[in-house]
């Protein structure tokens, strides 16, 4: 049986009969102290609860105070569990976003690190091709010509920037295939 007990307006328990007995022999509670427990119709003392044959039961306390198990509401614990797996399935999900972005864009750079290791000449509409999409930015001074490639992930963001050397309208050599990534909250690439 759960036993709450009033002593000077603070509630506290529950309670077992046998902590009762222990605290009123070690003085800590008080014969007059009051104590409830489920199936009293009202307060009584703690005196009457654990010795049966005592005094009357005393008026309820002010404002029909109703015991109170101690802790958080069944309802708190609900929503901050439910908050909880939000959180947790939204980490998840930019997690497997980024995941996403960064493994195209290493497949990308694996492919273009070994045409530039390979040699000879290609076309950057052949390259354009084999990655599946447009440089984000081309651009050509005299015989060099730089394209950008970029990749976004939910974190961070990538780029491949491929530079060739232009020998003759499409057929060009890469020169430089340089990788670089960056978080993206920082701001622009330089």
């Amino acid at each position: 049986m759960q036993i709450y007990v009033n002593k000077n307006g603070q509630q506290s328990g529950p309670y077992t009969q046998e902590q009762l007995q222990q605290y009123l022999a070690m003085g800590e509670l008080a014969a007059e102290d009051l104590a409830w427990h489920e199936g009293l119709p009202e307060w009584v003392t703690v005196g009457a609860l654990v010795n049966p044959a005592g005094v009357p039961a005393p008026p309820m306390p002010p404002g029909g105070v109703q015991p109170q198990e101690g802790g958080i509401s069944p309802k708190i614990k609900l929503a901050v569990r439910i908050v909880l797996i939000v959180v947790l399935v939204g980490v998840a999900a930019l997690v497997g976003l980024d995941h996403l972005g960064r493994v195209k864009y290493e497949k990308a750079y694996e492919y273009l690190d070994g045409r530039f290791n390979e040699g000879g000449t290609t076309r950057p509409s052949a390259v354009a091709m084999e990655l599946g999409r447009k440089p984000t930015s081309t651009s050509q001074e005299g015989m060099e010509l730089t394209e950008v490639y970029q990749w976004a992930g939910t974190v961070r963001a990538y780029r491949i920037r491929v530079k060739y050397s232009v020998r003759m309208a499409e057929d060009v050599e890469l020169m430089e295939v340089r990788a670089e990534k960056r978080w993206r909250l920082v701001g622009d690439w330089k």
